[in-house]
């Protein structure tokens, strides 16, 4: 692993869920590396801490990529470090999305945290396909 102004450090979480620590810069362009989910090994997100604002909040991005052969939709959050049990609990509601197949991302998914070295990524609920038909997806690896 190369270094860069980013250290990710992985934790592991049993079932249907994955997240990722990251410490961030303000450099506003340099992403960490990309990370594999831990359920799913050919769905990888990467994160940055794009910048400080006026209000002492910083803005984190994540963006995804699909691996799979199928359109690949999700549930995904950004919480701050501090968070993280709660989050493994409740799960993450407010951010569903799709991710075309064999594709990365154009677009950042972003969140205002006053978190400025650490974050989880958390990501459940997945479903290959059209979603709402059929079962989420279990674990792969």
């Amino acid at each position: 692993m190369r270094l860069t102004s980013f250290s990710l450090l992985v934790f592991l979480l049993l079932g249907n869920t994955s997240f990722r620590i990251s410490d961030g810069s303000d450099s506003g362009k340099d992403w960490g590396e990309w990370t594999q989910t831990d359920c799913f090994k050919k769905l990888d997100f990467r994160v940055r801490r794009f910048k400080k604002l006026s209000s002492g909040s910083y803005e984190w991005q994540v963006q995804f990529r699909n691996g799979y052969s199928q359109k690949a939709t999700f549930n995904y959050q950004i919480v701050p470090y501090a968070d993280r049990e709660r989050v493994k609990k409740e799960g993450a509601e407010l951010n569903r999305i799709d991710v075309d197949s064999n594709t990365t991302e154009s677009k950042n998914h972003y969140t205002y945290l006053k978190e400025a070295d650490r974050v989880y990524v958390y990501v459940h609920l997945l479903r290959f396909g059209k979603d709402g038909v059929g079962p989420y997806a279990p674990c792969d690896r």
